[in-house]
């Protein structure tokens, strides 16, 4: 099932199996996938990096760091597409 969110992408639903809804990702941001995770009593669900998000929304629609973190709160960081929804990672920054 593929569905538009006003101004960001769409979203593929990996289907339904016997155990439930599957997870559901960002159509053109694989690369901004960290992996797969699950807790007791969830379905598994795709985890995206906060911040290839951000770098990858800046590039695509030419946008300042302020700009794209405004646009990933307003489309991305509230929105719910039932239980396949993707969670959102956001990565300690290293300390040198």
């Amino acid at each position: 099932m593929n569905m538009s969110i006003e101004d960001f992408e769409d979203f593929d639903d990996l289907e339904e199996s016997e155990d439930g809804p599957m997870a559901l990702t960002f159509v053109g941001y694989d690369d901004c996938i960290l992996g797969m995770c699950e807790r007791a009593g969830d379905y598994p669900r795709v985890a995206y990096s906060y911040n290839r998000i951000i770098a990858k929304v800046m590039t695509k629609k030419d946008l300042t760091r302020e700009d794209a973190e405004e646009f990933f709160e307003y489309h991305i960081a509230g929105l719910w597409l039932g239980d396949g929804t993707p969670w959102i990672v956001f990565e300690k920054q290293k300390s040198h």
